[in-house]
């Protein structure tokens, strides 16, 4: 958690994660596409082996199987645990009104190494380090691949604490703030929001020039503490222009 006090109204800043329930899918179809590859090298290490290799050969045919058989179950790991995740979180229950509010998710919080890349990385590595043995052939592309996919591995988390800035909804003492993609960004202080319309299935912030960001509540997997941290945001909004007494002429 990340709370850190106003100097102005001693308010504290409070973030809550955008939980895409499509992005989650996505990763999903992404780590599963890891595996492919996997599978063609599993069975090249089987071949090898029962056809009666020896010395390299039959060395390389061992670091095929072991390699595929790694990312294989790190991905099948992945994918239950992600799978276990969204049940306990659908069992749960719903948290109190305010308790996100005062306690949301920091989005600075580091993760651990990816273990999919990592062992990706290693299939990669022994495919080029097959080409090589049986095409006399350096797979560069694949060399370069499997370098770039290990450092994605060893920095995830750096990876993942930039993306869940970027995705994170953030109410601050200066206004509200919604990451995302360059183009998706917004942000607006208090004085400058019109409203905030908060329906069943998704939330509008609009400014008083009329700039706007929809939020999709239904699609995402935390949608009961964005819906929270909305409400606080309009309880902390500036009163609106057409909430004031009219001037007169």
């Amino acid at each position: 958690m990340h709370v850190a006090a106003s100097p102005a109204h001693d308010q504290p800043d409070t973030f809550v994660r955008l939980e895409s329930r499509r992005r989650e899918r996505a990763q999903a179809v992404q780590r599963f596409q890891h595996a492919i590859p996997a599978f063609a090298l599993l069975y090249e290490g089987w071949h090898g082996v029962t056809t009666g290799e020896r010395g390299f050969g039959l060395a390389l045919a061992i670091c095929e199987i072991a390699s595929s058989a790694l990312l294989l179950g790190s991905v099948a790991r992945s994918l239950r645990a992600a799978r276990r995740g969204r049940t306990a979180a659908a069992h749960d229950g719903a948290p109190p009104p305010d308790a996100y509010a005062h306690d949301a998710v920091d989005p600075h919080v580091a993760h651990g190494i990816d273990w999919v890349d990592i062992f990706a990385a290693g299939v990669l590595s022994v495919e080029a380090w097959s080409q090589w043995y049986t095409r006399h052939h350096i797979a560069r592309p694949t060399i370069l691949l499997a370098a770039t996919t290990l450092a994605m591995g060893l920095l995830h988390g750096r990876l993942a604490g930039r993306i869940a800035r970027r995705r994170a909804l953030r109410l601050t003492d200066q206004g509200l703030a919604i990451g995302g993609r360059f183009f998706r960004r917004f942000s607006a202080r208090w004085d400058e929001i019109d409203r905030i319309d908060i329906g069943d299935d998704e939330a509008t912030i609009t400014t008083m020039t009329g700039r706007s960001r929809r939020i999709d509540l239904a699609d995402l997997r935390n949608a009961t503490a964005v819906r929270s941290l909305l409400y606080a945001a309009r309880a902390r909004r500036a009163p609106s222009a057409d909430a004031m007494p009219p001037v007169p002429r």
